[in-house]
């Protein structure tokens, strides 16, 4: 049985460096037994330092490190701790499921399991921290199942999860972030067409009972009505305004940023004419660091929506964009791109863009040459030539019969 003295969780709540590292060490060394009394005053941080300390004023450095230094010590101790933090993740309290998230996630590999099954719990908070906790563990379980949870039902989940993917490298996970990407943002405009639809509705239900009372009850003064009406007006701009993605969007944008493929720009020159000004933003300084990058093998990554959303994204008036998506176009810019760069060159907003347009010009009009002498080469031909009729194939109709001494026969050969 180890000391009762070993078990002091108490003794982490110090600003002492040293002492706090002792502490943990001392617990660590305890191992399974100390996870009780940790986890507990993991979730019962405040009444425990109350009982304590006999004071409720919390000193937020102490209390920050004091937090840290439990998790720390969790940590160490590592799979025997995993069972009652998991217990801990389905509180009702949300301060207590993000500790107990942070602590799992420190923990890694062995808590990889139990928070993919959480991922499917009925309380889409609970499962919001299990996205959370899966964060960053090098583990391709982890990687998969956040993948999957970028189609969730909830918008919540669907945002924890992207965000929970942010700096993971590989080709599936750049692909399942920029489908989630764009179909946010197209969930977005249908909902806001839906809400306007709505909107309108209200407003138009308002005026249609208010007007019809003002005037059978002969209102001399229309302030009434003009409360109402306002009031609607509010509502439905309200109900317009509300942007149901934006947390999803944001989340994909940050985590695509963080370690983006230049393949990937097309999808941000999208992002450029979101609804949401962190969005455009963020965007915005990605373009700055891939489109530079880009390669003439990327144009295939480029749908012709991505590509518009490129040309578009000119007179911004950021220099910096202009000169990146002039850069781009040099490697795949194609006959669509030739009367914006010749715009370009005439009323570009600063003189080194006026340049780089000129330079990229040349480039476009040879692609373009080549798209259309390619296009006069697979031309169909209108004028068809007549073919003989005797000169086409047909098969036998007759058959003679061959003699039978005529026919090949093996040599047999005596001895």
């Amino acid at each position: 049985m180890p000391d009762e003295s070993a078990v002091r969780v108490s003794d982490l709540y110090t600003n002492d460096s040293a002492k706090r590292e002792a502490a943990i060490a001392r617990l660590v060394a305890v191992g399974e037994p100390a996870v009780a009394p940790l986890v507990r005053l993991l979730k019962n941080f405040e009444s425990e330092y109350a009982c304590i300390y006999q004071s409720r004023e919390v000193n937020a450095s102490i209390n920050q490190g004091m937090v840290e230094a439990i998790q720390r010590a969790l940590q160490g101790i590592g799979a025997p701790a995993v069972p009652s933090l998991i217990t801990l993740m389905r509180d009702t309290d949300a301060k207590v499921q993000e500790r107990a998230a942070t602590a799992l996630n420190r923990i890694g590999q062995p808590a990889v399991a139990p928070l993919i099954h959480l991922l499917q719990h009925g309380d889409n908070k609970v499962r919001v921290s299990a996205a959370t906790a899966l964060a960053g563990i090098e583990d391709e379980r982890a990687v998969l199942a956040l993948r999957e949870a970028l189609h969730a039902e909830s918008v919540e989940v669907r945002a924890a999860a992207a965000g929970a993917l942010a700096g993971t490298e590989d080709e599936q996970t750049f692909i399942a972030l920029r489908r989630t990407l764009m179909d946010a943002a197209a969930e977005s405009r249908r909902l806001r067409r839906r809400r306007l639809v709505t909107g309108l509705g209200i407003y138009a239900a308002i005026l249609g009972v208010l007007v019809p009372i003002s005037v059978l009850l002969h209102w001399k003064s229309d302030f009434l009505v003009q409360m109402f009406i306002q009031m609607s007006i509010q509502a439905s701009v309200g109900l317009i305004a509300f942007d149901a993605t934006v947390s999803v969007r944001k989340n994909a944008v940050t985590a695509l940023g963080k370690t983006a493929s230049p393949r990937m720009a097309g999808a941000f020159a999208i992002c450029l004419r979101d609804r949401n000004d962190d969005i455009r933003k963020a965007a915005a300084r990605v373009l700055k660091e891939l489109l530079p990058k880009v390669q003439a093998s990327d144009r295939q990554y480029f749908a012709p929506a991505e590509m518009d959303a490129l040309l578009r994204a000119f007179g911004r008036k950021d220099e910096a964009l202009d000169l990146a998506i002039l850069q781009a176009l040099q490697q795949i810019g194609d006959d669509r791109a030739v009367s914006k760069v010749e715009e370009l060159c005439q009323k570009g907003g600063s003189a080194a863009v006026r340049r780089a347009a000129t330079d990229c010009l040349p480039f476009l009009q040879a692609r373009a040459e080549e798209t259309r002498q390619a296009r006069t080469l697979l031309r169909a031909s209108h004028a068809e030539a007549a073919v003989a009729t005797d000169m086409l194939l047909r098969p036998l109709m007759a058959q003679t019969e061959t003699p039978a001494e005529e026919l090949l026969r093996p040599i047999i050969y005596s001895g």
